[in-house]
Formats: C-alpha cells, sequence, structure tokens
C-alpha cells in the first residue's frame, strides 16, 4: 500500500527513529481517544518533539494512520508467511483454527492501536481506506488455504468462507478485549473456537 502523502523519510538513524517514535505515539494516542478526536498536537506532545519536527515527516494524522496501518500489515504478511505454510493443509481442524486465531488475536490484544484499526473501520472512511489492503490480503490469504483444505470450494465459496471466519474472528477480538479477567477471555475464545470448528466441519462434509 502506497502512502503518496507521506513526506520523505530521511535514510539517518536518526531520523529513522523519530519516525518510529512519532508512530509509537500516534498509536497510543489512537487507541486511547479513538482516531477521530486525535490530534497532531496531542501526538507531538506524546512524542516528546515539537509540532514542527512532526509536520516534517507527515503532513497530517490521516498519513500517519496510513503508516501504521503499513507498519501492521508488514506485521500480519510476515504471520501468515509463518503460519499458513504448506503443512497447514494437514492440520488436524483443530490445531488449525488454534494457529489462525491465536497469533491474531494476541497481536490485537497486545497492541490496542491495532485492535482500535481493525474495529473502527466500520465507522470511520479514513480507518477503512488506510486498512482495506490488509482486509483483502486476509480474505486472499485465508480464501486460498480453504481451497486447498476443502479442496471442493469454488473460489467465489471460498471467499464467502474466508469472510465470514474473518468476521468472527473480528467479533471475538472485540469481545476478548472488553474482558478484564483472563480465564473469562479464555472462556469466550474457547466457544468461538468451537463455534468455528463446527461450522469448518461441514465444509469437509459436502
Amino acid at each position: 500500500m502506497s502512502n503518496p502523502s507521506a513526506r520523505p523519510i530521511p535514510s539517518q538513524s536518526r531520523s529513522r527513529d523519530r519516525v518510529e517514535r512519532l508512530l509509537d505515539s500516534a498509536a497510543a494516542v489512537f487507541a486511547e481517544t479513538g482516531y477521530e478526536s486525535a490530534t497532531t498536537n496531542a501526538i507531538a506532545e506524546r512524542a516528546g518533539v515539537s509540532i514542527g519536527s512532526l509536520y516534517r515527516y507527515f503532513p497530517d494524522k490521516q498519513a500517519m494512520l496510513r503508516a501504521l496501518a503499513e507498519r501492521h500489515l508488514g506485521q500480519v504478511r510476515a504471520l501468515y508467511d509463518r503460519l499458513l505454510n504448506e503443512d497447514a493443509v494437514y492440520l488436524p481442524l483443530p490445531v488449525l483454527i488454534d494457529r489462525l486465531v491465536d497469533p491474531f488475536l494476541a497481536l490485537y490484544l497486545e497492541t490496542p492501536a491495532y485492535a482500535h484499526l481493525l474495529l473502527a473501520s466500520d465507522g470511520c472512511a479514513d480507518i477503512a481506506a488506510a486498512t482495506s489492503c490488509s482486509e483483502k490480503e486476509t480474505i486472499d490469504r485465508l480464501a486460498s488455504l480453504f481451497r486447498r483444505v476443502f479442496p471442493k470450494l469454488g473460489q467465489e465459496r471460498s471467499r464467502l468462507v474466508a469472510a465470514t471466519c474473518k468476521a468472527s474472528v473480528r467479533a471475538m477480538i472485540a469481545t476478548a478485549s472488553a474482558k478484564d479477567h483472563p480465564a473469562d477471555r479464555r472462556s469466550l475464545v474457547a466457544e468461538m473456537k468451537r463455534m468455528l470448528r463446527v461450522y469448518l466441519e461441514s465444509l469437509a462434509e459436502k
């Protein structure tokens, strides 16, 4: 995903470190106040830099949002590459579901800004636009996996199954994020995994 409105970022180590600090601060502010309420002044203050320094790298908070979405997409791609390898096709279904759910659930629970990007995309046009590449790649990767696991699925149906599983995991993340007690969260995730297992087992029967 290109980021045409971001300023060119110098290659010097100090500049790269400052950009990362600005993005970390933007992530914290977006998660705490919500993207729409966040301001570049608050982000600059959180990063301990002047507003002019922020504008040297990012013209507005939309550019910071897109940069964060790109960084997140890189993390998600790395997870996909590691988890959705050739052996995934041969895993027992409960193990495959664990592999599809657990690392991504941990990523979102440990990184509130990414949970905010995931869960707020329906109500915010900027977030929807920034995360559209990630959304599409998730569906593409899952659909490809499901066509290999369930060879009778056609391309259109496999994308529908992928979208259904993604929506279920998204709902799981939203509900799990609101659980204060780890035991309650584990119980919820276990129930959601049972639901996914029954759904996917029905595909194997066709």
